[in-house]
């Protein structure tokens, strides 16, 4: 086990021996000194959140790290293996679901769609489940997203509308901040025969990274492949295939040009 994952898994242990460690140390110093041994408590709770704060800055870093291949360079490899970590050592401190589907979506992202449908499904959203509405509802749309990319047209729509319902039914302060209003829900409006609403929400997307802009893109390549305008979609496409890094989009995009310029 290397000391990263040491610290995550045992982050008690690691944050409470250095405190009972500073606090041993200074009892045996000051043990003829009362005057001023009666803050050898307040050291040893001083150092105890010292270490928690760097503890947490440390592993922090790690993730910022990734983050940044993710949404500046289209790597989410980095994210992908965090995520494992993150889902390994945590245990009980977590929300497992929320977690999971992260998973799922950067198992996606890397092109593993089977083991991403695999991970999204372990996730309960039977009627007895105890996840809220919303969130359930953020699963089906993650599922629909998933489909998209696998171009299962008919289960991307049914999952789809499912989120869509489930979006109605929750509180509004349970809905997750879904807007509906990004290239998945694009992609749908045109395999619902929607051309002209799956351009209008497309091209509203103002991108903020690299990610975003890769995927609208990619999500505009298909609609507009799938409108018959092809010179507009391969634009697209070879735009996705120079900076889309190592997305699986990328990829396919990438087969796409190549074929076409056959």
């Amino acid at each position: 086990m290397n000391f990263r994952k040491f610290t995550m898994k045992y982050a008690a242990a690691v944050t409470i021996i250095p405190s009972v460690a500073v606090f041993g140390v200074a009892t045996a110093l000051t043990w003829n000194r009362p005057d001023i041994s009666m803050y050898n408590g307040m050291i040893a709770l001083a150092v105890m959140f010292l270490t928690s704060f760097a503890l947490r800055r440390y592993n922090a870093s790690f993730i910022r790290r990734a983050e940044r291949s993710l949404y500046d360079e289209c790597d989410p490899f980095p994210m992908l293996e965090e995520t494992k970590l993150y889902l390994e050592c945590a245990g009980k401190r977590i929300n497992k679901a929320g977690i999971t589907l992260t998973l799922a979506m950067m198992t996606a992202l890397s092109g593993d769609y089977d083991e991403a449908e695999r991970k999204m499904k372990s996730i309960d959203v039977s009627d007895t489940s105890p996840l809220p509405d919303g969130a359930k509802a953020g699963v089906f749309y993650d599922l629909a997203a998933l489909y998209c990319a696998m171009n299962l047209r008919s289960l991307a729509v049914e999952h789809y509308d499912r989120a869509r319902a489930l979006f109605e039914r929750a509180p509004d302060r349970l809905r997750y901040k879904m807007n509906f209003n990004g290239p998945t829900d694009g992609e749908i409006e045109c395999y619902k025969g929607h051309g002209s609403a799956a351009l209008n929400i497309l091209n509203s997307i103002d991108p903020v990274n690299r990610l975003q802009e890769v995927t609208k893109n990619f999500a505009l390549a298909k609609v507009h492949y799938i409108l018959g305008e092809r010179d507009a979609a391969l634009g697209e496409f070879s735009f996705v295939a120079e900076h889309g890094g190592r997305l699986a989009c990328a990829k396919e995009a990438r087969e796409i040009v190549e074929f076409e310029g056959q």
